[in-house]
């Protein structure tokens, strides 16, 4: 995945998310999206549920529901995969509708 494109945010980002998991993970599979969202992940820490979690949450933050899991960059803004495997950046989890159904975590080693 080409990040030469991408702003110094992003990239720092998505380099700390794969530290994390190449780090934490060796050898292992990342967790699913159910696991992020049961808060079965380690060293993880709830920042909290639907509406109520946006205006604590940071960027590098993740961002999940029981299907799907991204990275919160900013204000209304995640990178996650899409369903043709690219990396994208977008609004997933503050669009309507999808705001009541998510959870946010952080991650502290």
């Amino acid at each position: 995945m080409p990040l030469k494109d991408a702003s110094p945010s992003r990239r720092t980002i998505i380099t700390s998310f794969r530290e994390y998991f190449s780090g934490q993970l060796e050898g292992k599979r990342p967790p699913k999206a159910e696991e992020w969202f049961e808060g079965t992940v380690a060293e993880t820490t709830l920042v909290g549920e639907g509406l109520a979690a946006f205006p604590r949450c940071w960027p590098g933050d993740i961002i999940c529901s029981m299907s799907h899991v991204g990275i919160v960059q900013g204000v209304r803004s995640t990178i996650s995969a899409s369903t043709s495997g690219e990396v994208v950046q977008n609004d997933w989890g503050w669009r309507k509708g999808e705001a009541q159904s998510i959870r946010i975590f952080r991650y502290h080693p």
